[in-house]
């Protein structure tokens, strides 16, 4: 979707903000599980990028909650985790989760992953972790900001100021100098659950382009997005082989009208649709790329169900033992 075709106005984003209700706790669901990072310690390291800021808006009402500018940076405070040091010369590896703030199991995954798996593969390896970029986007159980900007279509300093995107840009830039050399691989946690035949119209008819629940396909699986300038060319494929094990894989021939590649999706470099994306900001900063997308709604649990969460762990480290193996 081109930013220039916008056909909303400062009207329409607070007609969709005054539909918005609080429907999970930033505080109680991701803070406090961060909290229990800091008091461990040892090689995770949690620090703090920032708070979100209302910006233009001198308050925000959600839920018959108002808040002011103080309330919405004191309830909105950015946190990621470095794991290891990444000056040693041992790969380095980014994880984001959270971009899109309903989709909970890449926030989930992220989180576990720092909670049983990073400090034990630090002995290889060096991480840069976001649980959860986009905190009122996850308490609101929605794809974008409270000014109805997409996160994943901010990662460009050409747009507008998106904080949620561009502070997670210049830790990576600064973290990039700091390192002295390129990431080795970074991943973007999503899902593609039921409730995008809600959000994706409007979404769609914001620029322009007219769109139906029914015109919306959820893939019946897992799939992952690898950046076509992917330096390893078979890490996708290794990571699709361990996921598989944990859950189905989507066996759509098409979706969004790219070739699935038994649950591969390549990333056309030049794809106007693509420009601003968290991937291909990461692309520029690390030799692999990829972004997960899970049907969460395949099982039978809730969404954020263990499996999703899993299969979110499971690229992970998937892409570490592909790394190890080599």
């Amino acid at each position: 979707m081109n930013p220039k075709k916008d056909n909303w106005n400062e009207s329409d984003k607070q007609k969709w903000l005054a539909k918005q209700t609080f429907q999970r706790s930033y505080k109680d669901q991701v803070l406090s599980r961060i909290e229990r990072l800091k008091r461990v310690g040892g090689a995770v390291k949690v620090k703090n990028y920032g708070r979100l800021s209302l910006q233009n808006r001198e308050s925000l009402r959600i839920s018959e909650i108002s808040l002011s500018t103080d309330d919405y940076s004191d309830r909105y405070p950015l946190y990621y985790a470095e794991v290891g040091d990444i000056t040693n010369g041992k790969p380095n590896i980014i994880v984001t989760g959270g971009t899109h703030g309903y989709e909970e199991s890449g926030v989930y995954g992220a989180l576990e992953f720092l909670e049983k798996d990073a400090s034990r593969k630090v002995d290889k390896f060096n991480f840069l972790v976001f649980p959860c970029i986009s905190p009122f986007a996850y308490e609101v159980n929605q794809r974008w900001t409270h000014d109805a900007w997409d996160p994943n279509r901010s990662f460009d300093r050409s747009k507008p100021y998106v904080p949620e995107a561009q502070l997670v840009m210049d830790v990576v830039e600064e973290a990039h100098s700091r390192a002295g050399c390129d990431f080795c691989a970074t991943v973007d946690l999503h899902e593609t659950p039921d409730r995008d035949k809600v959000l994706m119209p409007l979404q769609y008819q914001r620029y322009g382009i007219e769109m139906s629940a029914d015109d919306i396909l959820i893939p019946n699986g897992y799939y992952l997005i690898a950046h076509s300038a992917n330096q390893s060319k078979g890490m996708a494929r290794h990571i699709i082989d361990k996921v598989k094990q944990v859950t189905p894989i989507a066996p759509d021939k098409e979706i969004q009208g790219d070739k699935n590649n038994d649950g591969v999706i390549v990333l056309a470099e030049d794809s106007v649709t693509h420009q601003g994306l968290n991937q291909s900001f990461m692309k520029t900063k690390a030799d692999n790329s990829f972004t997960t997308e899970i049907y969460p709604e395949i099982h039978p649990e809730p969404r954020g169900s263990q499996e999703a969460i899993a299969a979110q762990r499971t690229t992970i480290l998937g892409i570490l033992d592909f790394l190890e193996n080599q």
